[in-house]
């Protein structure tokens, strides 16, 4: 499997990404410090995460604003005969045009078969959790939430 396509929203020092990569075998981040190298990697790690129970905190949002939803979205392809069949996951299959770099909902003859994996760390949900965890009790929760922060 390789991956195809990348989209960040809203986590750590990434407002927005939107990387479709060439067909390449290697791939090299390159960067000065604090230019999110490390948080496109950890994005990857976060969305195949094998666990339920990742741990986010708000510094884990962009510019520590809770109120935006973090989206991650992971598209892979050259995909095993075993994930594209029906039983598995093939009614998830898209389609990867690899000459202009292009993702299409409905998988066709002439595209590769892809699939996107998405992780969404939705903020109400989030911030009732780290709210509680701050201490703060139902009414306060509220008051936050009403906030957006």
């Amino acid at each position: 499997m390789k991956i195809r396509k990348i989209k960040i929203k809203n986590f750590r020092g990434v407002k927005e990404l939107d990387w479709s990569l060439p067909n390449a075998d290697i791939f090299c981040l390159i960067g000065k410090g604090d230019s999110s190298k490390s948080t496109i990697l950890e994005a990857i790690r976060y969305a195949f995460y094998p666990q339920w129970n990742l741990t986010l905190s708000d510094a884990d949002f962009y510019q520590c604003k809770v109120a935006d939803s973090i989206v991650i979205e992971i598209t892979i392809g050259a995909l095993t005969e075993a994930f594209c069949a029906l039983d598995k996951y093939g009614q998830y299959l898209r389609g990867w045009d690899s000459a202009d770099l292009k993702l299409t909902d409905e998988p066709e003859d002439h595209l590769e078969s892809v699939l996107t994996v998405r992780l969404t760390v939705e903020s109400p949900r989030f911030l009732r959790r780290l709210n509680t965890l701050r201490g703060l009790s139902h009414e306060e929760d509220e008051q936050v939430l009403a906030r957006g922060a």
